[in-house]
């Protein structure tokens, strides 16, 4: 059976050139049932492009290995948000996939991050999970004021700088 396991009996024969055989010796070998596994590691958390890496390495795989799965949602509001990413094969064996904050509502703060494995049997397997966070940009920029066309009043402001990763909706200034 492919990727099986467990307690195999080996018997040797001999054939002779007449066809027939000789029992000549027998033994036993166990092969242990291999587990999933595979590190998940989050690198590159960048809160100005509201994204971080996820790379998984050191895997093992018993029922091969189709698709690599990232799961990942915000903490904020369940999984809601939840997006099934692919991880991509690298040169040197890992699988790496960019999450941005873009997929998940634009959401930061605690990040859940699972790893799944689809076997080229078709099997889905869990294999590890991890957590990160995406800190908040906080929003900064300089506003300027001039005063236009005299004895009537009006404004014309810039806002500029560190604008949020979701953008705006609109620019709102108060005057008194």
């Amino acid at each position: 059976q492919k990727y099986g396991t467990g307690k195999y009996h080996i018997h040797v024969y001999y054939q002779g050139t007449d066809g027939s055989m000789t029992y000549v010796a027998q033994t036993t070998t166990t092969l242990p049932e291999l587990k999933a596994s595979g590190e998940v590691s989050v690198s590159n958390v960048n809160a100005q492009n509201g994204s971080f890496d996820v790379t998984i390495s050191n895997i093992t795989a018993p029922h091969g290995l189709s698709k690599v799965l990232v799961p990942t949602w915000t903490e904020a509001g369940g999984q809601d948000d939840i997006i099934w990413h692919t991880a991509e094969r690298q040169s040197d064996g890992s699988y790496k996939v960019t999450v941005p904050n873009s997929k998940h509502k634009y959401g930061t703060g605690k990040y859940n991050i699972h790893l799944y494995y689809q076997g080229t049997d078709g099997s889905m397997t869990y294999v590890n999970q991890t957590t990160t966070t995406l800190p908040e940009l906080k929003t900064s920029g300089n506003v300027s004021a001039s005063t236009r066309y005299y004895p009537c009043v009006s404004y014309a402001s810039h806002v500029a700088d560190d604008l949020p990763s979701g953008g705006l909706a609109e620019v709102l200034v108060l005057n008194w």
